[in-house]
């Protein structure tokens, strides 16, 4: 019989195995290396969902897997805007569009606030 591992000891796993620094998957986060340590140390176990996403596309592997729910990492979740890497920008508004409909209005407006914080960043470099 296998030992299970936690949450953190799959993500640093994980992690080592695609030769990640927690620098790394920090910065495609949006957040520190020490919050990055904090999961990895069982330290931060109720990570928020968007992370957790984002972690388990980083680390090729299900966010079920992260969270314990399956033994085998699985395939990645696929990034909801699938048309923006093909090209289609048309399809990616509709894909857009129909995301944000499903979103409160003060969900709408947090991605809107994060949308012209990152064209701000733009800007500045």
């Amino acid at each position: 019989m296998s030992e299970t591992l936690t949450q953190g000891q799959r993500i640093r796993k994980l992690r080592i195995e695609r030769r990640y620094t927690q620098e790394y998957l920090a910065d495609h986060l949006g957040t520190t290396k020490q919050a990055i340590y904090k999961y990895e140390a069982d330290i931060v176990q109720n990570i928020p969902p968007e992370k957790l996403l984002r972690l388990a596309q980083l680390l090729g592997c299900s966010v079920e897997y992260l969270q314990g729910e399956a033994e085998e990492p699985g395939a990645a979740p696929e990034t909801p805007f699938s048309a923006c890497a093909a090209g289609d920008p048309f399809r990616f508004y509709q894909e857009f569009t129909a995301v944000l409909s499903r979103l409160s209005e003060a969900e709408r407006a947090g991605v809107m606030a994060y949308a012209q914080f990152l064209l701000s960043r733009h800007q500045k470099g």
